[in-house]
């Protein structure tokens, strides 16, 4: 078994003719609500305040001109002198903010064991002199960073800039008290109803202190047909919710219609609130510093049945004034400052998480989307169950927590089994979680996942539930109907999908239905 970790570019994808930066901000000037009309954007006025905040978060650029560009992953990047940047202009962060926290502590990885070891060619490419199809080099010089572009053609696949800002699920991991316990959380988002499922195991923190950081290796999937899927570790404080998120997502609404997983970063000052947060630099929060940023894909992912799986790790940690968010390769060891989260925002509105974090998650998630009226969700992790085991499911390994003393240690995980609707969740989702003592050298994990499907959120027999005929019922790992045939068009109708109700049909010819 070999373990390989790595992250690439994926292939670009050109427009017609470059933009450079100072035309893009003319273009942005000159635009009109009419120009936008057949895309998502609301109204004119939803409109106007996304040009608003276009030129809020650029404001501090001084020459516009002089600004180098190129095209990644279908997307600008403008290279932005790291003063002039939106986050460090807009919130006006100070020399002291900006200081240079003490060298983190490396945390104290496992030793892999030697299968894993001999067959590991783990690197973290970063940019060099790559050029892009407009032969623009796809890096900064010295003293610039790169900051996805906020263009209007991105921003206009939203309705406005709260759906723009907003992760889908809304309030994702939030509950109304302070307790670690971890939860499956089907909570709707507002009035479109959109829910989400998580597949997650918490810290149990049993000193009660704050925590000061969180890392894991995290297995690489694209899952299938899934319209919003994560997986990811949550850095939280409660009243209210307060996060640092860091992880993979498959979201193609938010990328340019792109259907792999890219790496992403979210926050949230409030709840996931209106304008409380954002991915990365799409509003101010995040302090970019490397290269690799939010909405960066990965060049290599996961593939059902092979040995080489691929992984990314991340760590977030306090330091001095900053929550910091690197990325590691552990073979050697070696990290990368990809940015930071200014620990002041999170002193607001009654938050605490500018002291640390009461509460971290590790697992994924799952929104949900109409079908004929039903709820549906898609797949999650790889889109097998968790039983599916090494090579099928997706996982996260080497949970580490750091503890108040800024000492990594590996995280001592609760059982989230007591808030569960069932174990495989009408066949849509599970999770296994294995404790660092037994885990090897692989030490805490958390396995989950599934293929997703309608009812995902609903407790107990979907059949009885719906008053399905009594033949009609959904049991074990899969979808399925007991071998009644001349009640598989009804319950098809109600409960499973065309090719689910082909697959139930088949097995239950298999068993000797006649």
């Amino acid at each position: 078994m070999g373990v390989i970790f790595i992250l690439l570019l994926l292939p670009l994808w050109a427009s017609a003719a470059f933009i450079p930066f100072a035309q893009y901000l003319d273009n942005t000037q000159n635009a009109t609500y009419k120009d936008y009309a057949n895309t998502n954007v609301t109204d004119d006025k939803s409109f106007d305040e996304m040009k608003a905040h276009i030129f809020t978060m650029y404001g501090g650029v001084k020459d516009p001109k002089s600004i180098k560009s190129f095209l990644k992953d279908k997307e600008y990047r403008d290279c932005l002198p790291y003063l002039q940047q939106p986050t460090i202009h807009v919130l006006n962060l100070t020399a002291a903010e900006l200081e240079v926290p003490p060298e983190m502590a490396d945390p104290t990885w496992p030793k892999p064991d030697k299968d894993v070891a001999q067959d590991a060619s783990e690197s973290l490419l970063r940019l060099t002199n790559s050029t892009d199809q407009y032969s623009n080099r796809m890096k900064c010089t010295k003293g610039t960073v790169p900051i996805r572009r906020l263009s209007l053609e991105r921003m206009t696949r939203f309705g406005n800039l709260t759906d723009f800002f907003a992760k889908p699920g809304g309030a994702s991991i939030s509950h109304n008290d302070t307790s670690s316990q971890p939860q499956r959380r089907d909570v709707p988002r507002g009035p479109d109803g959109i829910k989400h499922i998580h597949e997650a195991v918490g810290e149990a923190n049993p000193t009660g202190k704050r925590m000061l950081g969180a890392s894991s290796v995290i297995n690489i999937w694209t899952p299938g047909s899934a319209s919003f899927s994560i997986s990811q570790f949550w850095v939280l404080s409660d009243s209210p919710l307060q996060s640092v998120e860091v992880g993979w997502q498959k979201y193609p609404d938010r990328l340019d219609g792109d259907w792999e997983s890219q790496f992403f970063l979210y926050h949230t000052t409030k709840s996931y609130e209106s304008c409380k947060g954002c991915y990365g630099t799409d509003c101010a929060g995040f302090v970019q510093e490397g290269d690799m940023e939010d909405g960066d894909g990965f060049g290599h992912y996961s593939r059902p049945g092979t040995a080489n799986q691929w992984e990314f790790i991340p760590v977030v940690k306090l330091e001095g004034r900053r929550w910091n968010v690197y990325l590691v390769r552990q073979m050697p060891w070696r990290k990368w400052l990809v940015g930071w989260y200014p620990r002041h925002i999170f002193d607001r509105y009654g938050g605490t998480l500018w002291k640390g974090a009461t509460r971290i998650e590790w697992g994924g998630e799952v929104s949900d989307a109409k079908h004929f009226g039903r709820d549906q969700f898609g797949p999650m992790g790889s889109g097998q169950l968790a039983s599916a085991g090494f090579g099928f499911a997706a996982y996260q390994r080497q949970l580490q927590v750091a503890s108040d003393t800024g000492a990594w240690r590996a995280a001592e995980l609760i059982d989230p089994t007591p808030s569960r609707m069932s174990e495989d969740r009408q066949g849509c989702y599970s999770g296994r979680m294995v404790l660092a003592p037994a885990g090897g050298t692989w030490g805490a994990q958390q396995w989950f996942g599934g293929p997703g499907g309608d009812f995902c959120d609903r407790p107990g027999d979907v059949c009885t539930m719906l008053q399905c005929p009594a033949a009609c019922r959904i049991y074990g790992d899969h979808p399925c109907l007991t071998c009644q045939p001349f009640y598989w068009p009804e319950c098809c109708s109600y409960i499973l999908h065309n090719d689910q109700c082909a697959r139930a049909q088949a097995r239950c010819a298999r068993n000797g239905c006649r």
